[in-house]
């Protein structure tokens, strides 16, 4: 029985078994993640992004991880939930846009 046949024997046998997805390289990661490999290093570095040790000195990376740092350093909206408003029902598009107001 090879690997394949083996995992989608265990997939039918398993309702809840998910498919394991390969581990990334420190390029194939950064890439994922919109950075530079020395950015990714840096983060794995600080413990911000998990990384799996391969060996003595290659990281391999796994998808679900870098989603859960993507989703938690996702920005959110503003507490109030709403649009800031100036006065005459103008919206203010300071906040909105990240510069100034154009009137």
């Amino acid at each position: 029985m090879s690997l394949d046949d083996h995992d989608r024997t265990h997939e039918q046998s398993s309702p809840h078994h998910t498919r394991i997805e390969p581990l990334l390289d420190e390029r194939a990661a950064a890439k994922y993640l919109g950075v530079s490999p020395r950015t990714l290093w840096g983060l794995a570095n600080q413990g911000e992004v998990q990384y799996v040790r391969i060996g003595k000195a290659s990281k391999r990376y796994d998808p679900h991880d870098l989603r859960a740092y993507c989703d938690k350093h996702r920005s959110r909206p503003p507490a109030t939930g709403g649009t800031p408003q100036l006065s005459e029902g103008k919206t203010d598009t300071t906040t909105i846009h990240g510069g100034t107001a154009n009137g």
